[in-house]
């Protein structure tokens, strides 16, 4: 098989996205423990289903699911002017922020809203400068420069361009495709087939790299793209959607297909 082009997921396949935003809730709920002794075990899981709960009740959900913007991630997002979904965002992001950290003060009875938004800025400040990367994201990268790179990824713009430059991978890619820039959302066909005009290529001369059965493969498949899944933890694939590759780290694509 011979490829020129690869398209690469994002979160939880180059970043460790869960990892850290967990790391970012548990940092908060330390303060929140010196000042409330409230156990930071106890009060992590609180605020995500806040933030869930919250998150799912505003009317701006069904945009936010259908482009992938997750409760969390809204937690430290600004979002952005290009369309009307992201301007109602945009318009409720502090009521959103301040409210979720509010709720889930109130769910230890405790009543403090300017604690909340503390909080909330707190959040915001260290989730915004957190970005792990996967120790094989940069070898992996490095490896593959010859070929044309892009990104393809869900989520709010001005959230995923932060992680991108934060963590220094913006650099990697000649083109970088985001579902709320566009309007559309892997899995898609319309994503990919973007990009791949962006990009000047075909379907068949790219693959597709990521750790999403659901998006990232599904996607792939639909728009007749050579997918590879990252699943990393081994997990068990009981889903309907069968990639064209599966490997446990994003090197041992490099010897499987010879890039």
């Amino acid at each position: 098989m011979t490829f020129t082009g690869v398209l690469l997921d994002l979160d939880d396949t180059l970043l460790v996205e869960e990892k850290s935003a967990e790391t970012s809730f548990l940092e908060v709920a330390l303060a929140v423990s010196d000042q409330w002794k409230i156990d930071p075990r106890e009060f992590v899981p609180v605020i995500r289903e806040c933030a869930r709960s919250l998150w799912y009740s505003l009317p701006t959900f069904p945009y936010a699911k259908q482009m992938g913007i997750a409760s969390w991630e809204a937690l430290w997002a600004d979002f952005s002017e290009i369309n009307e979904d992201q301007k109602r965002l945009r318009g409720l992001k502090e009521y959103y922020q301040n409210t979720a950290w509010d709720n889930a003060m109130k769910h230890f009875n405790i009543n403090d809203f300017r604690f909340a938004k503390d909080l909330a800025q707190k959040f915001r400040k260290i989730r915004r400068n957190k970005h792990v990367l996967f120790s094989d994201t940069i070898p992996f990268l490095t490896r593959i420069l010859p070929y044309k790179l892009a990104l393809v990824t869900n989520g709010s713009p001005d959230v995923q361009r932060i992680k991108l430059e934060k963590s220094g991978l913006a650099k990697y890619f000649s083109t970088i495709t985001i579902s709320a820039e566009i309007g559309y959302a892997k899995p898609t066909r319309e994503i990919f087939e973007i990009t791949l005009s962006q990009l000047k290529m075909r379907s068949d001369e790219v693959i597709m790299i990521g750790n999403s059965l659901k998006s990232d493969v599904r996607g792939a498949k639909v728009s007749n793209i050579f997918s590879v899944w990252v699943n990393r933890e081994g997990v068990a694939n009981t889903s309907r959607v069968e990639p064209d590759l599966e490997v446990s780290n994003l090197l041992k694509i490099l010897d499987i297909l010879e890039l």
